[in-house]
């Protein structure tokens, strides 16, 4: 087993690890430790007796980028096979660990478990639950005659008040079997003080209280309340067109995150609207600029070659990215237009909208969910402004440079949809 010094863990981690329910949450703010504490307590999980069970991520590169390195590190030497083809481990007492994406749920549906980590749950979409209790089926006996009994646990920062609010804090009071341990980013003592104090100045009012403190909170005022996620997000079993290029959108942040956002342009139908598609999204934080230039190349191995519409305040950076053979252009950083244009994709014409994104963009999808106008006054005269709020902006400020690209010459033609008082 683990020892107490390998796992180093904070009050509140040990509260999510040691509780006895059957469905466990923990929610937490930015660097509240979340990862570690699932990761934790799967490990606890996998070792503790031969089972089976499986470590979800709302996609396979949050997956590969954030638990695997982790996870690696903490089981060093207790893993005797690693096969990535399938994404299983097999550990030196003979349990199965399962690595999956929550991106399709029903690849893992003849899986046969112990338990299961959810890790960045607000980020899946709900089917993703049950489609996972389900798959809770093996209790085992231990060396010691104890029962284990199939368990489920999630982590992850509050993303609106969406399941996760309702199974774990609405209605988790309701019933025995669940359980929620919240932590703010303050609560974790191994968070550096800068960082810590970096992230106190990027986030206020609701912002705060959900990426620090934790708190599940709904957001009002929405700058594109036209968004749907029935309408505008790609369907998963229809197969994308063919692209006749692509473009990028790069919002430049270190304490905040890099969001960088990969287009796909088809070629136009004639009859229809013309759209394009957000297909990919780089959403990090910490990333030093020769970082930012290999994710970009990563990305044009893996897409293909296009402009870059960067932050034009990044004036140092692009012309490093120019040097490394990217395609590097300060965008127009006028907020309203790019707005105006983004609204105006997104509202359909005809049931058509001109601007659809897949579902593993989850970062961006949050954000659309979180986006809102800056108020003033309070109740009955509260009122929203036509200036959004600078917090939790970054995939949006990276679709904005790349919109503002797509309608110049056309700025005339462009009807207004900023209309934030009557929002």
């Amino acid at each position: 087993m683990l020892t107490e010094e390998e796992l180093m863990l904070t009050s509140k981690q040990e509260q999510f690890r040691d509780s006895p329910k059957r469905y466990t949450a923990f929610i937490g703010g930015v660097g509240s430790g979340k990862t570690y504490a699932g990761i934790t307590k799967a490990m606890l999980c996998a070792l503790r007796v031969r089972c089976n069970g499986a470590i979800v991520a709302p996609t396979y590169r949050m997956l590969k980028d954030t638990i695997l390195p982790v996870l690696r590190e903490k089981l060093e030497g207790r893993i005797i096979e690693e096969r990535l083809s399938d994404m299983v481990w097999i550990l030196i007492n003979g349990s199965v660990i399962y690595l999956r994406s929550a991106e399709d749920p029903d690849h893992f549906r003849g899986l046969n478990l112990n338990w299961i980590l959810i890790e960045e749950a607000p980020y899946c979409s709900e089917y993703i639950w049950p489609v996972a209790i389900g798959r809770l089926r093996q209790e085992v006996k231990g060396g010691d005659g104890v029962t284990y009994s199939p368990c489920a646990f999630v982590t992850g920062t509050p993303k609106g008040r969406n399941w996760v609010y309702r199974l774990f804090a609405q209605n988790g009071g309701q019933t025995n079997e669940y359980g929620m341990i919240q932590a703010s980013s303050m609560s974790n003592p191994f968070l550096p003080k800068d960082y810590l104090e970096s992230l106190k100045l990027n986030y206020s009012g609701k912002y705060f209280a959900q990426e620090l403190k934790g708190e599940f909170v709904t957001f009002e005022g929405l700058v594109y309340d036209m968004f749907n996620e029935e309408l505008h997000v790609w369907p998963r079993e229809k197969a994308l067109p063919k692209f006749q290029s692509y473009k990028y959108g790069a919002d430049i942040g270190y304490t905040n995150p890099t969001a960088i956002m990969v287009f796909g342009i088809p070629t136009p139908e004639s009859g229809k609207r013309p759209f394009d598609i957000q297909i990919d999204e780089i959403y990090k934080r910490r990333l030093t600029h020769d970082e930012i230039v290999n994710e970009i190349l990563r990305l044009y191995k893996l897409y293909g070659r296009g402009p870059v519409y960067c932050d034009p305040s990044e004036a140092s950076l692009i012309p490093l990215l120019r040097k490394k053979g990217i395609d590097a252009q300060a965008a127009n950083n006028d907020v309203k237009l790019g707005i105006q244009a983004e609204q105006n994709v997104l509202s359909p014409q005809a049931g058509q909208p001109g601007a659809y994104i897949v579902k593993s963009c989850v970062h961006t999808l949050a954000e659309f969910a979180s986006y809102t106008w800056k108020t003033r006054g309070k109740g009955n005269e509260l009122i929203y402004l036509d200036q959004p709020e600078k917090q939790n902006d970054h995939a949006m400020d990276g679709r904005r440079y790349y919109r503002m690209s797509t309608i110049i010459g056309k700025r005339k033609a462009l009807p207004s949809l900023l209309s934030a008082g009557s929002k």
